[in-house]
């Protein structure tokens, strides 16, 4: 389609196709162009290039390219690809584009997404006033919402809930499920031919399953008390198989040691205690590290207040890499659902997703969380700090993120001592460095002094505006900033109990568990983690340091123990100053201290201190 302003002057229109396999000839292309008359030639060249939104560059692509550079004609492609195809090993892409010639008013090029073709169509806008004004974040808003109501809508009516089956046949044996398999042909038979000789058949074959699934039962139920133990635990579990009872429910001890039975209520003792933990750690009280907390604050502010021009680059993503067995966050879509949408519905998606570009706006309904928890092993179930809690987002949000950490990542590189969550590496890689670096200092006869850091409740407990500084010191485009922040942002989390809600909650700090951007952000944030580095002699050899994640180690090597345990103390010195400058942690049950070499005990004199922050 193609819409006009208005205006006196003649445009030449052509409408054009270009056959994959055949020679792209520029020739036809100067034909049609006249000398001053304004031209349009619009299709499907199957010419790629990058300059027009394509996301790779063909031969046919290349020769486009660099004949509109030397004739000086205009080629343009839309924001979002044109061939969406159904088969998921080929990527969306940009196929069909315009070709301006002497056009003096500007053109703007939108994908229609309301048709359900491989092949989109286009629509071309020419005159100034007339191409589409930029999206504000109430249309992002308002268009993330929409996209989901849409998406839970066709996947109710796309559902089929099945009731809870009672049946027992899943653990049969073989020799039972197959004698099953010929009754169940026989009584078809029989239905169909009323032969008695059948009927008999079939019915010794009833007679003898019955049999064989007593002895089976009977057996079995034989075994399992065999198996039973003397102890309370074991019979307690034998009792509960016997009368199918189920399991009884722990309470929640809140703050004043009232024990809480009713899911509601322990649903909020949970959710008040995580408010707690998501929140970011005191500040110091140093005069310094207020004034350099003040600096943070003042310069994202002044960030947040301006408006970064759009980031240049577009989105386009497909559900399909999402895993099929994740739960549901709050709104209930589940992966399969996503993985199910149709062309239509995916475009739509990626036109929120670059409006979420375009605007650094995240919608608000994406930052909520519904957390699910587990009691952990070995400690008592009644204590809220004894259940880990684990975040369920929603997975068109988690859809955008992955979307959004390719960007990223075109800009952020970890250090090399960074091995969690980096293509490429992995704790294996790790170990493999820290070992081949023990192994060749035990060698050389060097005592290594190895101290294994912990920080408290690391990813819960970023302070935000310190992770966003940061990000304004790298070569992030202020745009991704801007998107990171909101994403960050203004979060929320409710508790779930027996399928009951708590009572939102805020998320003061931390980056969101269960997204992709979050390890990435925080080896972001614990980038700059104090070393030697600068603060060393020529003659004296670097501290080693090695990081996974959350995790930290520091080791330094040296003839004697005691030198060693002087020069590790010198990057211990450096490290409360760092904990307090972006309000960290050190937990210190979890930090220990290792000498490894002939001598046993280190020396009290030169043990390293630990930190807490």
């Amino acid at each position: 389609m193609l819409r006009v302003g208005s205006s006196e002057q003649e445009i030449r229109l052509f409408a054009a196709y270009r056959p994959p396999g055949t020679k792209m000839c520029v020739q036809d292309i100067h034909a049609i162009f006249q000398e001053q008359t304004p031209t349009l030639i619009i299709g499907d060249f199957n010419a790629k290039h990058k300059a027009w939104g394509s996301h790779s560059i063909s031969r046919a692509g290349r020769l486009l390219m660099e004949d509109a550079q030397r004739q000086g004609y205009e080629v343009l492609g839309p924001d979002t690809p044109t061939h969406v195809p159904t088969d998921i090993r080929h990527r969306p892409d940009v196929l069909d584009i315009v070709i301006g010639h002497k056009i003096r008013r500007p053109m703007h090029v939108k994908v229609m997404y309301g048709m359900d073709t491989q092949h989109l169509p286009i629509l071309v806008t020419v005159g100034s006033g007339t191409s589409n004004s930029p999206p504000t974040t109430a249309d992002v808003e308002a268009s993330a919402n929409l996209l989901v109501e849409k998406i839970k809508e066709a996947q109710a009516r796309a559902t089929t809930l099945l009731p809870s089956s009672t049946s027992h046949r899943g653990d049969l044996p073989l020799n039972i499920k197959r004698k099953l398999r010929l009754k169940r042909r026989l009584h078809k038979l029989w239905t169909r031919t009323r032969c008695p000789k059948l009927k008999k058949e079939l019915n010794g074959l009833s007679r003898s399953i019955s049999e064989a699934v007593r002895d089976f039962r009977g057996a079995n139920w034989e075994a399992t008390i065999d198996r039973a133990g003397e102890s309370a635990k074991n019979l307690n579990q034998l009792c509960r198989q016997l009368t199918r009872a189920a399991a009884p429910k722990c309470p929640i001890t809140d703050r004043s040691g009232i024990r809480r039975y009713d899911a509601k209520a322990r649903a909020e003792v949970i959710a008040e205690h995580l408010a707690e933990q998501f929140t970011p750690n005191p500040p110091a009280t140093s005069p310094n590290l207020q004034k350099h907390h003040a600096q943070v604050r003042n310069r994202v502010e002044e960030f947040m207040a301006t408006t970064p021009s759009p980031f240049p680059g577009d989105l386009f993503i497909t559900p399909a890499a999402l895993h099929k067995k994740k739960a549901p966050g709050l709104d209930g879509i589940s992966t399969a659902a996503l993985r199910h949408l149709p062309r239509r519905a995916i475009v739509a998606m990626n036109i929120v997703f670059n409006g979420i570009l375009r605007t650094g706006h995240f919608p608000e309904e994406w930052k909520r969380g519904k957390i699910i928890t587990i009691p952990k092993a070995g400690k008592d179930p009644r204590v809220p700090e004894n259940i880990g809690p684990i975040t369920l987002l929603s997975h068109v949000a988690k859809t955008f993120e992955r979307a959004l950490l390719t960007k990223l990542r075109l800009f952020l590189t970890p250090s090399q001592e960074q091995y969690g969550f980096r293509e490429g590496h992995s704790t294996t890689l790790q170990l493999i460095r820290v070992l081949h670096y023990l192994a060749s200092e035990r060698n050389c006869e060097r005592y290594t002094v190895a101290v294994f850091l912990d920080m408290e409740k690391a990813f819960d407990r970023v302070w935000h505006d310190g992770l966003i500084y940061k990000l304004m010191d790298t070569s992030l485009p202020p745009a991704l900033i801007r998107v990171v922040a909101n994403f960050l942002q203004r979060r929320s989390f409710c508790v779930a109990v027996d399928d009951v809600l708590s009572a939102p909650r805020p998320i003061r700090a931390g980056v969101p568990q269960g997204s992709c951007l979050s390890p990435e952000l925080y080896a972001v944030y614990t980038d700059d983690i104090p070393t030697l580095h600068g603060h060393l002699e020529d003659w004296e050899d670097e501290v080693m340091l090695a990081l996974y994640a959350d995790d930290s180690a520091y080791f330094a090597s040296l003839r004697r123990a005691d030198l060693a345990a002087k020069r590790f103390q010198r990057v211990l010195d450096l490290l409360p100053e760092w904990l307090d400058k972006w309000r960290m942690a050190v937990n210190v049950s979890k930090t220990a201290a290792l000498l490894i070499g002939s001598q046993k005990n280190m020396p009290d004199e030169t043990a390293p201190e630990r930190s807490g922050g």
